[in-house]
């Protein structure tokens, strides 16, 4: 009950980010809602409507390729995002200056987007179209099939309006909506992984144990050039603990080649579950 409840919430968001922002100031933010945005502003068509409509011939593939489950919430998140636009569509413009409409409709409708897909809904759209092109023509990801489709969208409106600044703000908010919805899915990421090699690993994993209260892994590997064995010792720290790390390793061993990454998601024990 609860991932329905708040899948509905984030179908809710989307639409009032569309109405709020980009439908006043006619951006067309890819995927089916934007043909139907303009479809809309040709026609006066809801928006509402015109993307269930469109999302209907794809129902079939869906439910023969990823079953019933798949497709009920598929229909469920559908029905509410189409039904969300249209009832919304009074909202006012929330802004005047369309690259603000541009940035903070994809801020909005990206958290929305996020919020569903991190209670394991979808709204379908051209997501499946992506998938389905995925396994026909399978050189090409999903994830390419889906900046096509997109781009495709984003032009399309920028010609059959007669402007190509549609296009530019547009492609703003599809940007905006895709990192929103990283962010969203993977909450503000405060953790980078250290992978060091040292001739004096053992000291620097006690002072991590001690000071840092963090565990540490050891690696094994293998120099390429002279052949000998050595050990990695990789370890996770909060963002805040970098500079420390940082300094015990220097103190221990200058020479030690150090290198670290940001960690796009962690949990377990020591780190909260995202």
């Amino acid at each position: 009950m609860l991932d329905y409840t708040m899948v509905t919430a984030g179908c809710f968001l989307m639409a009032v980010g569309f109405n709020l922002f980009c439908r006043p100031h006619t951006l067309a933010p890819g995927g089916f809602s934007g043909i139907a945005a303009v479809v809309y502003y040709l026609t006066g068509f809801p928006v509402g409507v015109c993307t269930f409509l469109l999302s209907l011939p794809w129902f079939g593939i869906l439910w023969k390729r990823e079953g019933t489950k798949a497709f009920l919430r598929t229909l469920f998140g559908t029905v509410m995002f189409s039904l969300a636009l249209d009832v919304t569509a009074a909202l006012p413009s929330a802004v005047d200056d369309i690259l603000l409409a541009a940035i903070f409709g994809g801020v909005v409708m990206g958290a929305g987007v996020g919020l569903v897909f991190a209670f394991r809904g979808t709204t379908g759209g051209t997501d499946l179209i992506a998938a389905v092109l995925h396994r026909r023509f399978s050189t090409v990801s999903s994830g390419m099939w889906l900046l096509i489709i997109d781009g495709a969208v984003i032009a399309a409106a920028g010609c059959v309006l007669k402007n190509v600044n549609i296009s530019l703000y547009s492609a703003i908010t599809v940007y905006t909506t895709m990192k929103m919805v990283d962010l969203v899915e993977n909450g503000f990421n405060n953790t980078r992984a250290f992978y060091i090699i040292s001739r004096h690993n053992e000291r620097i994993k006690e002072e991590i144990f001690d000071k840092l209260e963090r565990g540490a892994t050891f690696i094994g590997a293998k120099g390429a050039y002279h052949r000998d064995d050595r050990e990695i010792l990789m370890c996770l720290v909060k963002r805040f603990q970098v500079g420390e790390l940082k300094s015990i390793i220097r103190r221990i061993d200058p020479d030690a080649f150090v290198f670290n990454v940001e960690v796009s998601e962690v949990f377990g024990e020591g780190f909260t579950n995202n």
